[in-house]
């Protein structure tokens, strides 16, 4: 049974964030509104009559919305357009498309709107206003390592007494609790959707706050170096007992430190096509993904291999159903799934990309990721391999490694992620052309600089850059 603390705590956390907007600079209320309202509040929907649902993510998208524009409206005037909206914009009326084309009505379709807004546009919008420098980009990096540190004591509690705090606090457990059992014991989930979400969550924080250290960027956090929480953050990823999300942070962390000593970028821009390269064998090629349960059976779990198998299984269902309407999908109502004669759902749908395609269709497809995948092939475009350690561009390169390991996981899973869409909105506008020349000249200007000059230079705040926007400088 639901906990009144629950709706008492969505509906709450509107004004909340308001206090945030009052008592904070604003874009520092932005991340403490998603980040505290994401890894707090309870995972639960209430009917609101006349209204649409109301959860967590819509109580966060629409509580900032409503105080920056209430206390901080002169943002919107720092809007400036970039390609990557109008792919957002696609894949946001979407489901007008396919509700049209499936005769389900305009209603139908501007209810899927709303839900894309909600859960897509509006952090990604919001991540384009405000973190329009690298400054503002290294403090998003911060705090989202911030914000895994502070969930340690909650998982070392669950890790000891299961997961229970979600239903101590809100009434009910988010998800099945069979679950959470993993490997002889428990697997945490705080107050997140399942234990995948956090252990994904823990291992962006990681590679982040590998990245930070190796840049430089941060040296220390509650009078210990950044070195330490690194450790503690690895081990506590391991204890998560999320074999995906430790292999996604291997290779982010791997990744990133390879190109850091070779400057060989294209390693990372690889990364990226393979993405793109995966579904177009899973849907153009019809690969069955044999070798990826054979490994799976050889160095994970022979039981994660057949769930696997099976997954793979179902999703070669689900495409065949998705292509007899390929363009715009089958829309809402479950259409898109497979049943038997007897009307029972033989398929799993866990995968994000074959729920879009079968939803959506191919339009859909496109429109996603492309959205996901073009601003950090832009990133790793514009930024030469020798800022990837630089103490200002390098945590922008961490930014653009987390949000990988989210579109990874995407491929398999369906979960939400508010700060990998705010981060995904900041990766875009940067002005790279302007601003790679002025940090090389600033790297030059010191190493030319005696010790002791550079030393002083060091400690000192850069020179500003280009603008972004009219009134903010890129660093500043």
């Amino acid at each position: 049974m639901v906990s009144p603390v629950a709706w008492i705590a969505l509906f709450g956390y509107i004004p909340v964030i308001g206090l945030m907007f009052a008592f904070m600079r604003p874009y520092r209320a932005v991340m403490a509104a998603f980040l505290v309202g994401w890894l707090f509040l309870p995972e639960v929907s209430f009917r609101v009559v006349g209204l649409p649902n109301l959860d967590k993510y819509v109580a966060i998208s629409t509580g900032v919305l409503l105080w920056m524009t209430v206390l901080d409206s002169g943002v919107f005037a720092r809007y400036r357009f970039h390609p990557v909206d109008l792919v957002i914009l696609l894949w946001s009326i979407c489901p007008l498309f396919s509700s049209v084309e499936n005769g389900y009505g305009v209603y139908d379709g501007l209810s899927g709107i709303y839900e894309q807004v909600m859960y897509w546009t509006l952090p990604y919008f919001i991540g384009r206003l405000y973190f329009t420098d690298l400054d503002r980009l290294r403090e998003l990096a911060f705090a989202v390592v911030i914000g895994a540190l502070v969930y340690i004591p909650l998982i070392f509690f669950e890790l000891r007494m299961s997961p229970q705090l979600h239903k101590i606090v809100y009434g009910f457990h988010p998800s099945q609790f069979q679950h959470a059992l993993r490997e002889g014991g428990y697997r945490p989930i705080g107050f997140m959707r399942t234990g995948l979400t956090l252990a994904l969550f823990i291992a962006q924080a990681l590679v982040l706050a590998v990245v930070l250290w190796r840049a430089r960027a941060v040296k220390h956090f509650a009078w210990m170096p950044i070195w330490v929480w690194i450790v503690v953050l690895a081990g506590v990823l391991v204890l998560c007992k999320s074999k995906g999300a430790l292999i996604l942070a291997l290779a982010g962390i791997a990744g990133y430190l390879l190109v850091s000593y070779t400057r060989w970028r294209w390693l990372f821009m690889v990364a990226i096509l393979a993405i793109p390269a995966f579904l177009y064998l899973r849907i153009g090629m019809e690969y069955n993904g044999e070798e990826l349960v054979a490994l799976a059976a050889e160095y994970l779990d022979p039981n994660r291999a057949a769930s696997l198998q099976t997954r793979l299984d179902s999703e070669e269902l689900l495409r065949e159903r998705a292509l007899e309407k390929p363009w715009f999908g089958w829309g809402g109502f479950g259409e898109n799934r497979v049943y038997d004669d007897y009307g029972t759902d033989i398929t799993i749908t866990d995968s994000m990309w074959i729920l879009v395609l079968g939803i959506y269709g191919l339009v859909g497809m496109f429109a996603v990721f492309t959205a996901l995948l073009w601003p950090m092939w832009r990133t790793a475009w514009l930024v030469p391999g020798r800022l990837w350690t630089d103490r200002f561009a390098g945590p922008v390169i961490g930014v653009c490694i987390a949000v990988w390991i989210f579109v990874c996981d995407r491929l398999l899973n369906a979960q939400p992620n508010v700060a990998a869409l705010l981060m995904l909105g900041a990766l875009v506008g940067l002005p790279w052309r302007k601003i790679v020349p002025m940090l090389d000249a600033r790297r030059r200007a010191q190493r030319a600089a005696p010790e002791t000059e550079r030393e002083s230079e060091t400690a000192r705040r850069p020179v500003p850059t280009p603008a972004v926007s009219r009134d903010r400088p890129a660093l500043n």
